[in-house]
Formats: C-alpha cells, sequence, structure tokens
C-alpha cells in the first residue's frame, strides 16, 4: 500500500518582463509497502534556471511552471542507464542461496575439531578468537539457514531487494535549439515482489543450498592467510563476481519497482538572444511501476583496483605481522 504527506508552498514566479503571479505546489512524501500496491506513480520535480516543475502521473497533478523545454533529455538518459540494471539478480536473496561452502567446511575440519580441545582454549588470544571462534559461530549459522531453506516455497516467495545505480556525467549534446549535459546523478532502486525458481533443475538448487561451489574464489578463500591480502586488493571480490551467485541464476520476479533519482544537470539555450546562457538544475524524481520479469545473476567486477583498509583491517595486518616475527 502506498500512503502519502503532502506539504503545501506557496510563493510566486516573475517573468522577465517583471510581472509576476502565485504559484503553488505539493511537496509528497510517498511511503512504500509491500506487494501488491494500490498504483502506480510517476513524481518529479524540477529545481533551477526559471521556476520549480512538480508533476505527477497515477495520483493528483501539481503546480507546472516554466522549465527549460528539452529538460525531459537529461531523465531519458538517465533512465537509459537505469533500465539495463532493473533486471539485476541478488542471489542471496534466494531461499536456495547459502553462505555455508561444504568444501570449506571439509577443508577446515581438522581446525574446527581443534576448537573443542583443552589445548585451544588455554591459549585463547585475539587471533585464535577473530579467526577460529567467530568463523565457526557464522558457519553454524550459515548452516542453520540452510537447514531452514530445505523446507523454503521455491515459488512465489517474498524477494525484496535495493541498491544504488551512479549514473555517469554526460557531456554537451550536439549543438541545437536547446542542450543539456547531466553532471552527475544517482539512483536508488528497490524491488518488492514475489519469486519464483521452481522451474530451475532440483540438481542445481540443491548445490546451491549445499554450498557445493568448486571455482576458483574456493580455491583462494583455502589459501592461508587469503583474506589479508583482500583487505588491500579485492581479489577475492572478483573471484566472487565471477560465480555470478551460484547454480541458479535467473528468477521469475512479479512485484513493484521503485525508483529514486537524484540528478544535477547543466541547461544551455543556443537561441539568438540567449547564445552561451547555461544555468545548473536539478531533478528528483520517483518513479513506481510492477514489473514482471525475469532477473538474472550478472558479472559485475569490483570498480576498485585498490582497497583502503579500516582500522579494525589495519590492526589485523599489524598483529599477523607481530605474531610471524615473534615465531620467525
Amino acid at each position: 500500500m502506498v500512503r502519502s504527506r503532502e506539504k503545501t508552498t506557496t510563493g510566486h514566479y516573475t517573468l522577465i518582463n517583471g510581472s509576476s503571479y502565485p504559484i503553488e505546489w505539493v511537496d509528497r512524501l510517498i511511503v512504500e509497502g509491500t506487494y501488491p500496491g494500490s498504483c502506480s506513480l510517476w513524481h518529479y520535480k524540477y529545481r533551477g534556471w526559471n521556476g520549480t516543475v512538480e508533476s505527477e502521473s497515477g495520483g493528483e497533478r501539481t503546480t507546472f511552471v516554466n522549465y527549460p523545454g528539452d529538460y525531459s533529455s537529461a531523465l531519458v538518459y538517465s533512465m537509459g542507464i537505469v533500465h539495463k540494471e532493473l533486471t539485476r539478480l541478488n542471489w542471496n536473496k534466494l531461499p536456495s542461496s547459502s553462505k555455508a561452502g561444504i568444501i570449506q567446511i571439509l577443508a577446515e575440519l581438522d581446525d574446527t575439531i581443534a576448537l573443542f580441545t583443552l589445548r585451544f582454549w588455554k591459549s585463547l588470544s585475539y587471533g585464535s578468537i577473530t579467526w577460529g571462534v567467530l568463523p565457526f559461530v557464522q558457519d553454524l549459522q550459515a548452516v542453520a539457514t540452510t537447514c531452514r531453506n530445505l523446507t523454503a516455497n521455491l515459488a512465489q516467495f517474498s524477494y525484496e531487494d535495493s541498491y544504488s545505480v551512479n549514473i555517469p556525467s554526460q557531456p554537451d549534446a550536439a549543438p541545437n535549439t536547446y542542450g543539456y549535459r547531466v553532471l552527475s546523478g544517482t539512483c536508488l532502486v528497490r524491488k518488492t515482489g514475489l519469486g519464483d525458481i521452481s522451474f530451475h533443475h532440483p540438481g542445481s538448487i540443491a548445490l546451491d543450498r549445499l554450498g557445493f561451489h568448486p571455482d576458483l574464489a574456493t580455491a583462494w578463500d583455502l589459501i592461508p592467510l587469503s583474506f589479508l591480502v583482500d583487505y588491500l586488493l579485492p581479489i577475492g571480490d572478483y573471484l566472487e563476481s565471477l560465480r555470478m551467485g551460484g547454480w541458479v541464476k535467473t528468477m521469475l520476479f512479479q512485484g513493484w519497482v521503485t525508483s529514486k533519482f537524484a540528478i544535477d544537470c547543466e541547461y544551455y539555450n543556443t537561441q539568438t538572444g540567449y547564445i552561451g546562457l547555461r544555468a545548473p538544475y536539478k531533478m528528483d524524481v520517483f518513479r513506481r511501476f510492477s514489473m514482471n520479469d525475469v532477473l538474472i545473476a550478472d558479472f559485475t567486477p569490483p570498480t576498485q583496483l585498490f582497497k583502503v583498509p579500516n582500522l579494525k583491517q589495519l590492526f589485523n595486518l599489524l598483529y599477523v605481522l607481530v605474531l610471524n616475527k615473534r615465531h620467525a
């Protein structure tokens, strides 16, 4: 269900000839609910240049004030970027996904058994807790989730996901009557609805639930101290992206998609008398629409070549270096 709260603002809009007239626009706070919703909404607000524009379809139409004639080109460009990201599948949200890797559990079985020995607890330290006890607790949580998913419904299950899409800058349009360029922009995408993976082969679903992934990402996890390298270089993240989720890579989705754009633009007019006129403006767009499509897990490698470790990671690096130096 979609609920809204409105705040009405009044003011005056001044024309070039000096005359003015009162204007009124509505700031609408839209609160999202779960699928199925009540309606589709298209709500945008333009701010800058000669005034403010706000309009909404699927509901009450509000004030319409002067704005650049080709302003919509910036929105069309931004929507084209985001449209490619709408069918992105988050594999971790599926009832067949498992964080418990069966290969890793078997490979580290000796270390796991050592946790229950008296010798381990007598020599308890920061390192044994950080890389022994805590990972074991996380594995137990992952196994519990896996067991719960064994009886999960594979059709008509709730699916929610949200992510941000960066809109790259767009250079000046070809010289014509109107022009624009996108300086920067982001869009927050949120999906709420029902998923269906029941059409997949049972073997693929079983492999995902067991966490059986004999790939390079698993091999990297088994290399001692590889996580320290991941503090500085996104090798593990890159290998994980090659996996593209797991054995189940597609899902039928039916529900609502919400996209919230925040776009900074620059407009220029090459008409006679306005040659060289440039002015910044902003667009805030809220769009909510129904979607019935196939979501696909895609290859999205990390964009950063180097990572800056946080304080905890720096401490872990120093701890391992000091520990190795003592045993050298």
